[in-house]
C-alpha cells in the first residue's frame, strides 16, 4: 500500500511578475493601436478599452477581489482541492485536466458543479513559497 503525501497548504500572494507581464501586454497593445494609425474614432474607442482591461486585470492579479483565491489546500482526496477566497468562503473543487504545469508557471483550473466556467488560479514562482511551488509541480506531474 502506497502512502499518500500530506496535502499541500499553499498561501497565495500577489505576483509581481504576472502584473509586470500584464502591464507589458497592455502597453504593447496601446502602442500597436497608435502604430496602426487607425481612424481617430476607432483609436478613441480602443485606447480606453485597453486601459479598462488593464485596470481590471491589475485588480484581479492583485488578489483584491472578494472572489480571489488566496489559499489552496490539496489534494484533499483523489482530485478535490479546498479553495479559500478573500472573503473567507471555502469551497471544495475538482482540479480540471486543462491545468498547465510549466517550470515557471502553474495554471490551475478548478471546477465545481455550481460554477458554469472553470476558475483559473495562476501561480508563478514569486506568488508562492519556492519549496511549495516545487512540491505543487511534483504533485501535478505525478498525478498526470
Amino acid at each position: 500500500m502506497t502512502r499518500q503525501p500530506a496535502p499541500l497548504d499553499i498561501p497565495i500572494r500577489p505576483s509581481r511578475r504576472l502584473r509586470a507581464l500584464c502591464l507589458i501586454v497592455h502597453v504593447a497593445a496601446a502602442l500597436l493601436v497608435g502604430w496602426l494609425a487607425l481612424r481617430w474614432p476607432l483609436t478613441l474607442l480602443l485606447l480606453p478599452l485597453i486601459a479598462l482591461s488593464l485596470r481590471h486585470e491589475w485588480w484581479r492579479l492583485s488578489l483584491r477581489r472578494n472572489d480571489a483565491v488566496v489559499h489552496l489546500r490539496g489534494p484533499v482526496d483523489e482530485a478535490r482541492w479546498r479553495l479559500t477566497r478573500r472573503d473567507g468562503s471555502v469551497t471544495d473543487a475538482t482540479l480540471a485536466p486543462t491545468s498547465v504545469c510549466l517550470p515557471w508557471l502553474v495554471l490551475l483550473h478548478f471546477r465545481h458543479r455550481r460554477w458554469r466556467l472553470p476558475v483559473p488560479v495562476p501561480l508563478v514562482s514569486d506568488s508562492v513559497d519556492g519549496e511549495m511551488f516545487r512540491r505543487l509541480r511534483v504533485v501535478l506531474r505525478t498525478r498526470g
